[in-house]
Formats: structure tokens, C-alpha cells, sequence
């Protein structure tokens, strides 16, 4: 189990969709504890993940700990990589929708 995740974070850094296709089960759900995030089924997974490769396209992972149980499965990874300005004005336009959606309702 730990070297499927090793080759799929291997194929994310390097931009190899099909080699994340392949290390990935089809009802894959994948969940993003910082943000709330859950994302399910293996193409919306990897149209997430190249979101973010877009965003920040010198992007590398360290995995540091990997939890089975079952068929689950939990990952702790650090990434490091430097943010493209062009998404930091996408995060800024939606604060500022979500300040407004706040207002509306205040």
C-alpha cells in the first residue's frame, strides 16, 4: 500500500495523469482535513489535484506517514512549492463573494 502511494504522489508531482489513474481505485474519495474538502470518484479526484498543480507548478510532496485500516487509508504528505499570483486573485475574488454572501445575510 505504501508504494502505490509513493507512485501516486511520484506521478502527481510530475504531471503523469495516467500514473495517478492508475494507482487510483474508480469510487476513490479523497478528503482534504485542513479544508473540509471531499472529493469522490477518481477523475473529479485528479481534476482537483491538477487544479492545484496549476496553482503552484513547482509543487513537491514528502510523504511522511501513511495509515491503513480496512480499505482505508490515510496519508500525511508536506508540500512545499511556490503559488502562481493568478490564483492568489482567484482566492482573493472569492473572500470577497463570501464577505459579501456574509453581509447579505447579517
Amino acid at each position: 500500500m505504501v508504494k502505490v502511494v509513493e507512485d501516486l504522489i511520484r506521478a502527481y508531482v510530475y504531471d503523469d495523469v495516467d500514473g495517478m489513474s492508475a494507482c487510483l481505485h474508480d469510487s476513490v474519495e479523497y478528503t482534504e482535513k485542513p479544508s473540509g474538502l471531499v472529493v469522490q470518484y477518481r477523475d473529479p479526484m485528479i481534476e482537483h489535484w491538477m487544479k492545484w498543480k496549476n496553482a503552484l507548478p513547482d509543487l513537491r510532496g514528502k510523504l511522511l506517514h501513511v495509515f491503513k485500516s480496512g480499505d482505508h487509508i490515510a496519508v500525511e504528505t508536506r508540500w512545499s512549492g511556490h503559488m502562481q499570483p493568478e490564483f492568489l486573485k482567484h482566492i482573493d475574488e472569492a473572500d470577497e463573494d463570501h464577505d459579501e454572501e456574509d453581509e447579505d445575510e447579517g
